[in-house]
């Protein structure tokens, strides 16, 4: 096992993003080569303050996902946050399995069209190297 048998986790962490169609932009640097496995994210809601259910987590769509720059959706349109939550059962879709090497960028955009403002926080679980 290489160096990148000794990761865990991928934190992206936390952006606050006000309502109404807004985007933000999450960028992560790789500490040491990385293989990105399963996708969490989450979304809390600031003025009723609980997390975005499955249902009201599709108003806040991921528009981007780079890894060393290289785009990683093909859709014009975003995925859905819900996609990527604890509940999601697509277990396939969640796990990228792409190697991000050491010094590497990940970075991704994520639009709020929910009626309040989200907090958006997350990370990947890495695969073992």
């Amino acid at each position: 096992i290489g160096a990148s048998g000794l990761n865990y986790l991928f934190g992206l962490g936390q952006n606050a993003i006000p309502a109404g169609g807004i985007a933000t932009n999450f960028n992560v640097t790789a500490l040491r080569d990385v293989q990105l496995g399963m996708l969490y994210l989450d979304a809390y809601d600031g003025i009723l303050h609980s997390y975005l259910t499955t249902a009201n987590a599709a108003d806040v769509t991921v528009t981007s996902l780079m890894i060393n720059q290289t785009e990683q959706l093909t859709s014009t349109f975003g995925v859905p946050l819900s996609c990527f939550g604890l509940f999601s059962k697509d277990e396939d879709m969640k796990t990228l399995a792409v190697i991000a090497p050491m010094n590497s960028t990940v970075s991704f955009t994520i639009v709020n069209n929910h009626i309040n403002p989200v907090t958006v926080s997350g990370h990947f679980f890495a695969l073992p190297g």
